[in-house]
């Protein structure tokens, strides 16, 4: 952090020295205690009602943000962390820390399509503690014949290990973008036989659709698909467009994040048009997502879906 003369503060001793210090003397002002002017004016311009402070505090919120991202995973643990003991949330300068919660997911064995499945309940840490367990009404996903205002949500192992496959990126990145897919007020869902679609945007690209269907009282996200599948409305007119079928798409390895990303599409002018006219344009900027990538991502020659297409008579 910068201090009020310019100098630069490591925000850990800000938030360590820094923050108690300031709490002390703010707290003997407020008291009208003896203390040294010298030590109000120094101290006064990072008191609690001030931007500097909220700044900080918002610094400190990002940080264990991300620290959530890189470390949870659905399908292992979950931590939480909770500031209620720093002074700088409840102004006690006593206790300091910042405990930390490793939380187990929760699991149950459900009867789905005639076998039992794993399902892991979706839940994401709260700032000032715990794990907040998400829950929503069935309607807004499209499910109109529940008599329940809301359900909880689950995912399948599954539908777990089809995102790994196809996006492979960072656990934490992927499942904070369901949650928020899911929480948006508009979750512009369709329908996909007896279950629904719901698209998943992360880093406000579109990269897919979660399978969605409403069993025994619960949301479940059943399977992912990528946008070049078969099934997703954009892998629908790609297909339309360019007679690709699944396994063409397959063998072409334009079926995954990271197999479309190697092909560069958006040096390719005419191949660039084919996918924005399929509704994949998301997919020719994908630059910041594979920052996040734990697949690496072969280079590979445009040219190669070109003679594909022009081999089957489609350009």
């Amino acid at each position: 952090m910068t201090s009020e003369i310019g100098a630069q503060i490591p925000l850990d001793c800000y938030l360590r020295e820094g923050m108690m210090l300031i709490q002390y003397v703010e707290m003997m002002t407020r008291e009208n205690q003896d203390i040294h002017p010298d030590l109000v004016t120094a101290f006064e311009p990072y008191f609690h009602d001030t931007e500097i402070y909220r700044s900080n505090l918002n610094k400190l919120v990002s940080i264990l943000r991300r620290i959530a991202l890189l470390q949870s995973s659905w399908k292992e643990t979950i931590f939480s962390y909770d500031l209620n003991s720093l002074c700088a949330i409840n102004g006690i300068a006593v206790a300091n820390y910042i405990p930390t919660t490793i939380h187990q997911p929760e699991t149950l064995s459900l009867p789905l399509d005639g076998h039992k499945r794993e399902i892991l309940r979706i839940g994401w840490p709260e700032i000032l503690g715990g794990v907040k367990w998400i829950s929503i009404a069935p309607s807004k996903v499209g499910f109109f014949n529940s008599s329940m205002a809301t359900c909880p949500i689950y995912i399948q192992r599954h539908a777990l290990n089809r995102i790994e496959e196809r996006l492979g990126l960072l656990d934490g990145i992927i499942q904070e973008a369901i949650t928020e897919s899911l929480l948006a007020d508009n979750c512009n869902w369709q329908r996909f036989n007896e279950k629904t679609l719901v698209p998943l945007h992360i880093l406000n690209k579109k990269v897919g659709y979660l399978v969605i269907s409403y069993n025994d009282n619960k949301i479940i996200i059943r399977s992912f698909l990528f946008l070049t599948n078969n099934g997703t409305p954009e892998g629908n007119r790609l297909s339309k467009l360019t007679k690709l079928a699944p396994q063409d798409k397959k063998y072409l390895d334009m079926d995954t994040l990271s197999g479309f990303a190697g092909f560069n599409f958006s040096s390719d002018p005419e191949l660039a048009a084919l996918f924005r006219q399929s509704g994949c344009e998301d997919l020719l900027k994908l630059e910041d997502l594979l920052l996040f990538s734990e697949h690496m991502s072969k280079k590979k020659d445009p040219n190669q879906l070109m003679n594909y297409l022009a081999k089957h008579e489609v350009l």
